[in-house]
């Protein structure tokens, strides 16, 4: 996440202090355009598994399956990662969260585990660049209606999972929708980064 976020990092510049929380998981499967450019460890908050099919990764093969709403999908120690990702919040208490990924969906999740308690977040906005919806079936009674709570959402157009990807703006119920050319990254021009910025909210 520093390389991702190093040119909005650069153009927030004094006005946001950010502070990097990571899983805990070691990746079994790394993309092997990421592996060729950086160092390991590599690693993830909660595992996926569903039952659409088995032994590969393959990713038209992984979208589809998300899209399939006859398919079952699973987060194993995705609890463990709200635990996690609870207990940094308490720590740094911060105004903002910023997810990546998978980071992303696992905010939204927090978001809604929250809000489902009567336990109002104690940050103000959530940030979630090429994040997806939730999809795994235990927690889908979390999103039985939009969440209200502030957010943006910010996607590729190049992303391959581009179609799912956009879909998460529709589990918020007012969430600020940007897209870039790019693809399952942060976005690359300025005017993007620019707009991603703007975005966070002020005090």
């Amino acid at each position: 996440m520093r390389v991702q976020t190093a040119k909005l990092r650069r153009t927030l510049k004094s006005e946001a202090e950010f502070v990097f929380v990571e899983g805990a998981l070691e990746q079994t499967y790394i993309d092997p355009a990421v592996a060729a450019r950086f160092d390991g460890p590599f690693l993830s908050w909660y595992d996926v598994e569903h039952d659409a099919y088995e032994g590969t990764r393959e990713p038209a093969a992984y979208l589809r399956a998300l899209m399939d709403e006859s398919v079952t999908v699973r987060y194993p120690h995705a609890e463990e990662a709200m635990t996690r990702l609870e207990e940094a919040v308490e720590r740094h208490r911060p105004d903002t969260l910023l997810g990546f990924s998978q980071g992303a969906i696992l905010i939204t999740l927090l978001t809604a585990a929250h809000l489902a308690a009567g336990r109002p977040p104690s940050w103000s906005h959530n940030v979630l660049v090429c994040g997806m919806p939730v999809r795994a079936n235990a927690f889908a009674p979390l999103f039985s209606a939009p969440l209200d709570f502030p957010a943006t959402v910010a996607q590729g157009r190049d992303d391959p999972f581009y179609e799912w990807c956009r879909q998460l703006a529709g589990q918020y119920a007012s969430a600020e929708y940007l897209e870039f050319p790019d693809g399952h990254r942060f976005p690359h021009g300025q005017a993007d980064t620019d707009a991603l910025a703007d975005s966070l909210p002020r005090h």
